[in-house]
């Protein structure tokens, strides 16, 4: 029905299985379904209070699920307004030792996280272990390269030059990796191309540029909220991020 775009229909479905059903690992398994619902429609606070759900009586399998776990860290990431530099850092650590599946993904975000927050030494193992388990992986890649100008290093963005890249994660953060490193047209190029195959990355992106803007990492923040107006310039989102932008260039203070 979602695929239909009878979205509405499939949350009330999900709802009704959330409350009713007599497993509570599928009723936490619909929640974690209509909480990607939620974040196609673009209610992102919905979306939050969908996937923090856990009754006390799920099993800690579905508690310690890296999947789970990390589509909360994302929301958390991108729709807190904590004062607490450490926190998305602490949650996805957590993550990464909750998981006994050894998967790439919740070091993928580690990763990530480190690197904007300056954190480089953990980034960089985060990386080696992820590009060790999937090296042909594009985001994993991406991240690389978006790591590797955060810290100086240009030589894995340029790799990318000339090649085809359908991911949208990826081309997200070689759109960053590339507006950080000066190559404006190169971020409008990657960006362009995310935008024809998802949207939901960028418009969350507005949040976590907000965050780092705040805690004065303004570098990262830019690079966060210029992917946001550009993927999605007439959205809600959109125009807010070219908003917090021109206010940054022009040496207004940003809303609190």
């Amino acid at each position: 029905m979602a695929a239909k775009k009878q979205t509405g229909a499939a949350l009330s479905i999900f709802e009704t299985i959330a409350a009713a059903n007599p497993d509570y690992d599928v009723r936490a398994y619909v929640r974690y379904r209509a909480a990607e619902l939620y974040l196609a429609l673009g209610n992102y606070m919905e979306a939050g209070v969908q996937s923090g759900f856990f009754d006390k009586r799920v099993s800690m399998g579905v508690q310690t699920s890296w999947r789970y776990r990390l589509q909360g860290d994302e929301l958390a990431y991108s729709i807190s307004e904590s004062n607490d530099h450490d926190t998305d850092l602490r949650i996805a650590d957590g993550t990464v030792k909750m998981d006994i599946t050894e998967n790439p993904e919740p070091r993928f975000w580690r990763a990530l996280i480190s690197a904007r927050f300056g954190k480089m030494e953990q980034a960089k193992a985060d990386l080696k272990f992820i590009l060790a388990a999937e090296p042909q992986n594009r985001s994993y890649l991406a991240l690389a390269a978006y790591i590797g100008v955060l810290a100086g290093d240009k030589t894995q963005l340029e790799a990318f030059r000339g090649q085809q890249v359908n991911d949208a994660r990826a081309l997200a953060l070689l759109g960053q990796a590339a507006y950080l490193n000066g190559d404006y047209d190169g971020a409008q190029a990657w960006w362009t191309a995310e935008g024809k195959i998802s949207v939901a990355e960028a418009k969350l992106d507005l949040g976590a540029g907000r965050k780092h803007i705040k805690y004065g990492q303004i570098r990262v923040g830019k690079a966060l909220l210029a992917e946001s107006a550009t993927v999605t310039p007439d959205s809600q989102e959109g125009k807010e991020a070219k908003g917090l932008l021109e206010q940054l260039t022009d040496g207004s203070s940003l809303p609190q």
